[in-house]
């Protein structure tokens, strides 16, 4: 069989067009969602690097998605407790960690706090390079409810 040379630029058209079409639908997303907060900053910005949250409250008031970053700026304090929200997968776990120079972030929660860290039914985080301090009964709370399934829950350097 003999394909004529005129047909092969169609052909190729032909065989591309289904995997340009269902390219973004079949591959895992390929981005994530970045976060930043710096609680030495006065006013609140929109959680971008140029622009970051101020305070726990900005993050605590999310859910997150696999694959997101959420990273508090490093030699900063900030006061209030955080409770985390949202689930990763085993491919695309969610991070809560630290970004820039110098110490680690402290997040100090307050006198009537039970907890200064709190992650309730999610799944699949990865959290680290924190030093977290105060609650009135636990510094970091790892819990949920019975039906739910907490899993692969990674805690370093806190």
């Amino acid at each position: 069989m003999t394909i004529s040379m005129r047909f092969i630029p169609a052909l190729r058209s032909a065989l591309f067009l289904p995997f340009l079409l269902l390219g973004p639908w079949m591959t895992p997303r390929s981005w994530a969602a970045r976060y930043f907060v710096d609680c030495s900053r006065s006013t609140a910005g929109n959680g971008s690097q140029d622009s970051p949250w101020n305070a726990p409250d900005a993050v605590s008031a999310r859910s997150f998605q696999p694959r997101d970053v959420i990273a508090f700026r490093r030699g900063t304090v900030c006061h209030g407790s955080l409770s985390l929200h949202g689930s990763g997968t085993l491919a695309e776990r969610i991070r809560l960690t630290a970004w820039g120079e110098g110490v680690r972030p402290r997040i100090v929660a307050g006198k009537s706090d039970t907890e200064a860290l709190l992650l309730k039914n999610g799944a699949y985080w990865q959290i680290d390079s924190l030093d977290i301090a105060g609650g009135t009964t636990y510094g970091l709370l790892v819990t949920g409810d019975r039906d739910k399934v907490q899993s692969h829950i990674t805690l370093r350097n806190l």
